[in-house]
């Protein structure tokens, strides 16, 4: 089975005492994907979450959702593809309005 999803996080909701730092200095965090049958109103059917210890789970501390992603690619039919059909268009701001601009996080 393979595939290709393509989406994305924010990075602003990941709790920074879940990033791992390895013996060579690199930075990693551990995540979980949940692959839907169905697309949600914007077309993703992935779901991405910080992935919980064992200790989380069993306390039934609530999932850090940090993403979505939409199947694009799949070389068979055991997972399911987004179709462009179901995307909703989401209104994208005026580039030139600078009010628009004014709020960005960069």
């Amino acid at each position: 089975m393979s595939g290709l999803a393509v989406g994305s996080i924010n990075g602003k909701k990941i709790p920074s005492e879940k990033w791992i730092k390895s013996k060579s200095d690199n930075v990693y965090l551990n995540i979980a994907l949940s692959i839907n049958d169905e697309t949600d109103q914007y077309g993703n059917n992935v779901s991405i979450f910080v992935q919980q210890t064992e200790e989380e789970r069993n306390a039934k501390v609530p999932k850090v959702y940090i993403g979505n992603c939409k199947v694009v690619w799949t070389q068979n039919e055991k997972l399911v593809r987004a179709t462009q059909q179901e995307t909703k268009k989401v209104p994208t701001p005026n580039p030139t309005n600078q009010n628009n601009m004014n709020d960005l996080p960069f």
